[in-house]
């Protein structure tokens, strides 16, 4: 009975142990899965005592900033100095506010010393833990490495900057529009061609601006851009004070990811002074050839080989020929007699020169065989 009463006594004290023990085996388990999950991390891990010394140090935070675990444990963030001049201070108040339980859960971006000295830019998420009376415990912090995306927006923001300044200082006009033409985006150019302001300009239809007469080119251009074809154009605005504005505009589509056509992209280059020189060309050639048209005079336009070029009215009274029927035919062949025609050929160079003679008689022939004296 007493031996029964002894082994009662010991077995819960033997329980305890044993619960303890398999206590003490799960910790130590869950501290090995930790450890791994660590290691496998693809950021870097590091966690911190309520000192703020380290305490764990992954193998990625290894790779990260170039220091063993056995050069870095049980230092402090003062200790180890990896944290950049200028950023010390936000670094500061970020320990501070864990520490105090303020922020139990802190997102924040700082510049790290690697061991060689470099520079990383990194993305700290770190997570406090504390006890039953509110004191911190532990602080275990996730890194990931900015550097890389960090040089890569400031790569695109000087891109950005030198398209930016390249667009806005362009000679040529760049005009950006959605597939119903409603304008998104013109530079200065654009602008001040056209005289409007670029805010103006946004949310109109390029069409609204365009001489009517080009509307079926514009629904063309249209259709071709959205089967991903070029097109080029001769078109004349009207400007906000009223005035012709005419511009070569070469347009192309842009499409998503996907296939869809999303924008065209459009460079106008201005042509009003050549537009209205070829008008004044126009006018003064539409001038003259009323006056030959209508004189009483002859007159006849050869090329230097002798054939004839024009041919005015009086000319196709005089012989009966129209200009239709001499156009291109050297002159001595069309309307010279057979007897005349060598001479005048042999002497046409000379009229090319300025020692040919001012005045020259030689008969014509017209068409129904007359032969007609001509000075």
């Amino acid at each position: 009975m007493e031996q029964l009463e002894s082994l009662e006594a010991v077995t819960p004290a033997i329980v305890q142990a044993l619960l303890s023990k398999q206590a003490e085996q799960e910790l130590a388990q869950a501290g090995q899965r930790l450890a791994a999950h660590m290691d496998n991390s693809p950021l870097a891990v590091v966690e911190f005592d309520p000192q703020f010394r380290i305490v764990r140090w992954s193998k990625e935070s290894e790779k990260l900033f170039g220091w063993s675990a056995d050069e870095v444990l049980g230092k402090s963030i003062e200790d180890m100095r990896w944290v950049h001049g200028e950023d010390i201070e936000a670094v500061r108040q970020v320990s501070g506010d864990l520490l105090s339980g303020r922020r139990p859960r802190i997102l924040n971006i700082n510049r790290n010393y690697r061991k060689d000295g470099t520079v990383v830019q990194c993305e700290w998420y770190s997570s406090a833990i504390y006890d039953a009376e509110g004191k911190l415990g532990s602080v275990l912090a996730l890194v990931l490495d900015l550097t890389r995306r960090k040089e890569a927006e400031a790569a695109l923001r000087d891109s950005e900057e030198r398209y930016r300044t390249i667009v806005e200082t362009a000679n040529e006009g760049i005009w950006l529009s959605d597939p119903d033409g409603q304008t998104l985006f013109v530079n200065k150019r654009v602008a001040e061609m056209l005289g409007y302001s670029t805010q103006e300009m946004i949310g109109v239809a390029g069409q609204q601006l365009l001489d009517r007469k080009f509307a079926p080119e514009v629904n063309e251009n249209r259709r071709k851009l959205g089967q991903g074809q070029f097109t080029r154009n001769e078109f004349k605005f009207l400007r906000k004070d009223g005035s012709d504005l005419w511009a070569i505009v070469n347009s192309a589509p842009i499409f998503d990811a996907g296939g869809r056509h999303v924008r065209n992209i459009s460079m106008l280059t201005d042509i009003t002074q050549r537009k209205l020189a070829e008008e004044a060309v126009r006018r003064e050639r539409d001038f003259v050839s009323a006056i030959l048209e209508t004189t009483d005079a002859l007159v006849v336009v050869l090329d230097p080989e002798g054939r004839i070029l024009s041919f005015n009215r009086a000319c196709e009274r005089l012989t009966g020929y129209s200009f239709a029927e001499v156009q291109g035919r050297p002159l001595w062949d069309a309307v010279l007699p057979p007897e005349d025609a060598d001479l005048i050929r042999s002497i046409f160079p000379s009229f090319q020169t300025s020692d040919y003679p001012r005045e020259y008689e030689n008969p014509w022939r017209t068409k129904d065989g007359e032969r007609r004296p001509i000075a």
